[in-house]
């Protein structure tokens, strides 16, 4: 093969190439023993304290939408991002070893919801998906049999680290219901807390029913600093039985 020939199939595999999710590593952190990434965290474009998510959130949610609608559509979420946050995911897939303001999670997830059209409940499946996907090896020992008190003790205490900031308490779990309480999210929007919904809702019916589902009871507006998070193990008792929402385009390939 010629080095032009090969230069022009070395091209998209450089551009779609992934960097390992870190499987066993503490969330969003790299063990001693790796090699320290050259990449600079995406900048945050709001005043005060940086607040960051974890990297597994922006790199599930990105696997997600390239899963969903091909690597068109993320191209179009991506080529409307921020030149503040665009950088990194015009490289390549995100790291799960560094953290992401939460502001570019935030924007990103806004644009893919104008541009691709999907909404609360289309991120809410995406995020059950990304269960058994790119946050498999950090939520492995939540998938395990249990009782659903059990499951939300070690939920509440997991994926609280994703985010370096909030406040997570289980308020109350029995056998087949449980209440969870998040506060100061602050910039953590609907879309994001809808995915969010998703994952609790993938590790419960993967640990303990496969029919459980979970509701948001609390505040829904954007920049709402709390909300309550319902379980309950038989769906039909909390009345919402939404269809994931995403633009009518053909599935793309697994």
């Amino acid at each position: 093969m010629s080095d032009e020939g090969a230069k022009k199939d070395a091209e998209p595999r450089s551009r779609r190439s992934t960097r390992p999710a870190g499987r066993g590593y503490e969330v969003g952190v790299a063990p001693p023993s790796s090699v320290a990434s050259p990449r600079r965290p995406l900048p945050s474009t709001h005043d005060g304290p940086r607040r960051c998510a974890r990297g597994p959130v922006l790199l599930s949610i990105d696997a997600a939408i390239e899963r969903r609608f091909g690597d068109e559509g993320r191209e179009r979420v991506v080529a409307l991002l921020p030149d503040a946050h665009a950088d990194e995911l015009r490289r390549g897939r995100p790291s799960a070893l560094d953290a992401h303001d939460i502001d570019a999670v935030r924007v990103y997830v806004e644009i893919a919801s104008r541009v691709l059209g999907v909404d609360a409940a289309g991120f809410q499946a995406l995020g059950r998906d990304a269960v058994d996907r790119e946050l498999a090896p950090f939520v492995k020992t939540l998938v395990l049999p249990g009782s659903l008190p059990e499951v939300l003790r070690r939920c509440v205490s997991i994926l609280a680290r994703f985010l370096d900031f909030g406040i997570w308490t289980l308020v109350r779990a029995t056998s087949d219901f449980g209440k969870i309480r998040v506060e100061d999210l602050g910039l953590v929007s609907p879309l994001l807390r809808a995915w969010y919904l998703g994952v609790i809702e993938g590790i419960v019916r993967r640990s303990v029913s496969p029919e459980a589902e979970v509701v948001e009871i609390g505040p829904n507006e954007t920049g709402a600093s709390a909300f309550e998070v319902e379980v309950f193990l038989d769906a039909g008792h909390s009345g919402t039985h939404t269809a994931p929402g995403f633009s009518s385009g053909p599935l793309s390939p697994r």
